[in-house]
């Protein structure tokens, strides 16, 4: 009988360090493919899936199978809601099939959703990241963004005065990606980032806190000379709420009250020194002022935001239990753009998560929702964990302004965060040693 090599026995390598390795890199990549390449992204999660579902035993002419702890874990894996009840965000989209008019917008929406279905049960198989591995992770994700911040602040000040006249007229600056989604993104490495140093995280030498200190600072300037204002809100209301648990915890009143007394001299600074911002601003004032004054073409964003808010609401009345329909929304709202604002040049589909839900699929399917939103925050305490938190606040803030998850890299970016903290979560209580580094204290996972 052929012996399996010690590489791949259970307590070798490739299964102690080897597939929880690949498990890193995969994640590292994935969260590049998010800002540079969407195929890298999509390359990742199918990797991530075949390491899931596949196993290796050269035991077998072909050594290949698929996993025999495949239908043991499918079982455990319905005794965690946290996992499960995310596929209730693709099943409220399944349902609205039984009613949808246009089934080619229907079939688009279920296939932007189907990651909800897939996803989470491909992190409940894969090991889950130990606490040192997994803050690695953050550590990759703060020092890829101030690089690619830095990248964008560096193109911006090469064409100064042609992207300053972009943003008057309400565009953004040019980035690799969606700017929205970068915005978001980076409001997550900022978390990420507090994550690192309320940890006291060094790869190997003291001072790497400093450098993690000074990247997360580094961030937090750059969203401001980005200046895209919806994520400078969820920046700041994650800035308020790490400072307000910062003071909870620690009772150092003074040190709180000059962190507060920063947060609103913030966008006070960034007015007077970023053109970037202040553009901005002076954009907003202009549309609303126009939208106020019914001198609106139909063109501005923030006033065809404020009409998409208003169709959105008319569709959830029209229907109040179950909605228009997943697949009926798009035909329901260019039929109101052509009967009460044909002048419209601008049409959006509503630019609120929330209200895109309660438009589609009624209050009930808000409810399933919500209940797909907050089960996983809550089951176990985990909002208790900092990344989790600022996740959900994050999203949460994000989907008052836009149709976050109507988008592939809307729900790529939220589905990711979430199942990464929940594969970390699900993670056996490790034993955790001190270790000296360069005359400081670190807390090191075994």
């Amino acid at each position: 009988m052929k012996t399996v090599p010690p590489f791949f026995q259970k307590d070798g390598f490739f299964f102690t360090q080897g597939k929880p390795l690949l498990v890193w890199i995969l994640c590292a990549a994935l969260l590049t493919g998010m800002i540079y390449a969407p195929y890298l992204q999509s390359l990742s999660l199918f990797l991530l899936s075949i390491l899931a579902v596949l196993s290796w035993d050269t035991s077998r002419f072909f050594p290949l199978r698929i996993n025999p702890a495949l239908i043991p874990s499918g079982k455990s894996f319905f005794h965690r809601p946290d996992f499960w009840v995310i596929a209730l965000y693709f099943i409220l989209v399944l349902a609205g099939g039984l009613y949808a008019q246009d089934m080619g917008y229907w079939l688009s929406r279920l296939r932007i959703k189907l990651p909800f279905l897939a996803i989470p049960f491909v992190f409940f198989l894969l090991p889950s990241l130990k606490e040192r591995p997994y803050l690695r992770l953050w550590y990759f994700l703060l020092v890829l963004l101030s690089l690619t911040s830095l990248g964008i602040l560096v193109n911006y000040l090469r064409h100064f005065e042609e992207v300053n006249l972009l943003i008057k007229q309400g565009q953004p600056v040019p980035m690799p990606c969606n700017h929205i989604r970068y915005s978001l993104l980076q409001t997550m490495g900022v978390a990420g980032g507090l994550f690192l140093l309320e940890k006291r995280f060094a790869l190997r030498f003291r001072w790497e806190t400093y450098v993690i200190a000074a990247l997360t600072l580094w961030l937090i300037i750059a969203q401001h000379l980005i200046a895209v204002r919806s994520g400078l809100v969820v920046l700041y209301a994650l800035l308020a709420f790490s400072a307000a648990r910062y003071l909870w915890r620690t009772r150092r009143w003074l040190t709180g009250a000059v962190l507060l007394a920063a947060l609103a001299s913030g966008p006070v600074l960034a007015y007077q020194l970023a053109p970037s911002f202040r553009n901005k601003v002076g954009y907003m004032r202009y549309d609303l002022d126009m939208y106020f004054k019914g001198q609106d073409k139909g063109v501005l964003s923030d006033a065809s935001r404020l009409i998409s808010w208003k169709i959105g609401w008319d569709l959830f009345r029209r229907s109040p239990w179950i909605g228009v329909g997943p697949g009926n929304l798009r035909k329901e709202v260019e039929a109101i753009y052509a009967t009460e604002y044909p002048h419209m040049e601008k049409r959006l589909m509503p630019h609120n998560q929330f209200l895109s839900v309660m438009a589609g699929s009624g209050a009930i399917g808000l409810a399933f929702f919500l209940t797909a939103f907050f089960v996983p925050l809550f089951y176990r305490k985990h909002y208790l964990h900092f990344p989790f938190l600022a996740l959900h606040a994050t999203a949460c803030l994000s989907f008052i302004v836009e149709a976050t998850l109507e988008n592939a890299m809307g729900v790529a970016f939220f589905l990711f965060f979430l199942v990464l903290g929940l594969n970390h979560l699900n993670a056996k209580p490790q034993e955790c040693r001190t270790v000296h580094i360069g005359g400081g204290t670190f807390s090191r996972a075994e």
